[in-house]
């Protein structure tokens, strides 16, 4: 049996929401938690969002957000991104940008799915 590609991506973006959301319980013990916490949870949103109502707005936003978290860890984290990166805290950070950075992947291409089906 095949699953539709929208139906998978859905999964996927709910699969994503979920582990942004527990990226942002993680950083309940970090001296910065605040800024760390919603940064995730804004993601999570993105992701939950897209999977339950595709819209393109919010695939583009969720792009943005992606794009400005990639960059964010390669510009600002660059001295950090070594071979002993789990060692440093910028190199965590890095890591953590990174990730959600992949993680709402699946909530852009679904958003903009969505928007290419209504065009």
């Amino acid at each position: 049996m095949c699953v539709p590609m929208g139906r998978f991506l859905q999964i996927i973006c709910f699969a994503s929401g979920l582990a942004l959301v527990a990226m942002a319980g993680v950083q309940w013990n970090d001296p910065d938690r605040g800024v760390w916490m919603a940064f995730y949870l804004i993601a999570a949103m993105f992701s939950l969002w897209t999977g339950w109502r595709p819209r393109g707005a919010i695939g583009a936003l969720a792009g943005v957000y992606a794009l400005a978290a990639l960059g964010t860890a390669l510009l600002v984290f660059t001295d950090d991104l070594t071979s002993d990166w789990i060692d440093r805290e910028g190199g965590r950070e890095a890591a953590g940008l990174i990730v959600t950075s992949i993680l709402l992947l699946p909530a852009v291409v679904r958003g903009l799915r969505a928007r290419r089906a209504r065009i």
